[in-house]
Formats: C-alpha cells, sequence, structure tokens
C-alpha cells in the first residue's frame, strides 16, 4: 500500500502525516491501542474534542489523565487518505517534534512492517497473494 519514511528521534521512529492538508509529526507506536494528540495539537490543527465516555482516562508512566476524543475528517499518512480517524486527545506533549502518537486504531488498516534501522515502516495488504511468496526481500 505505502511505505512510510521513518526518521528516528533517539529511540522514537517519527512519520510524517497531514491533518487537514497541513504537516504533522507523529510517533508510530505499535503498542499503543489508540491514537493520541496532546491538547496543544489539537488545538493548533483546528480539531473540536468532544467529550470521551465518561469516566474514560488513561494511565501511564507519567500519571493519569481525562481524555478527550477528536475526529479527523481530512487525514493522511503516506498520502493515503483514513477518513474520520480518531485520536485520543488528552495527556502531555510528546516531547521533540512529535505532535501526537499513531497507535494500532489507524496501523492496523493493513499488515505492518517495521524496518526501522531502513528508515520505513511498510503498510502492506496481501489480497490477491494466494500462493505467492510474501518475503519479497528474498532472494529467487
Amino acid at each position: 500500500m505505502a511505505t512510510l519514511p521513518v526518521t528516528m528521534q533517539g529511540t522514537r521512529p517519527l512519520v510524517e502525516a497531514r491533518i487537514n492538508g497541513a504537516p504533522a509529526m507523529f510517533m508510530a507506536d505499535s503498542g499503543a491501542f489508540y491514537s493520541f494528540i496532546s491538547p496543544g495539537a489539537a488545538a493548533q490543527f483546528h480539531l473540536h474534542p468532544v467529550a470521551a465516555p465518561f469516566g474514560m482516562r488513561v494511565k501511564g508512566v507519567g500519571g493519569s489523565a481525562e481524555l478527550s476524543v477528536a475526529d479527523v475528517r481530512d487525514f493522511t499518512l503516506a498520502g493515503i487518505p483514513v477518513p474520520h480517524a480518531q485520536f485520543f486527545v488528552g495527556g502531555s506533549e510528546t516531547g521533540g517534534r512529535a505532535q501526537g502518537i499513531i497507535g494500532r486504531n489507524i496501523l492496523s488498516m493493513a499488515d505492518v512492517e517495521y524496518d526501522l534501522a531502513g528508515g520505513a515502516i511498510r503498510l502492506l495488504r496481501t489480497d490477491g497473494c494466494r500462493g505467492a511468496s510474501l518475503a519479497y526481500w528474498a532472494k529467487p
């Protein structure tokens, strides 16, 4: 489907996306069940968060936080439109250049290969590949 160029910031894999046409940098996190964006970044991109279900909180190393949810109508990742991409809004800034975290709710739109040493995250679809070798990197 697509190859996401990755820039490493220390141990953080950063990928570029677009929110309403504006560039945004996100940390790709295969362990995050959902995508997050900070309240400051939500305001920067003119998102309109709504309350998350009553009592919904997130807990992490830095403590816990109340959440809201933002629906991003125009979100693209590697040129692929992800209509109505949802992000939890809450917590603190992610630090560095990242304005948020891309989690499994977005990354699971395809099979994902993480080639951080090669500077890429690849989104793959295996439709119509029955009987074919999916190890595209293997020599014939």
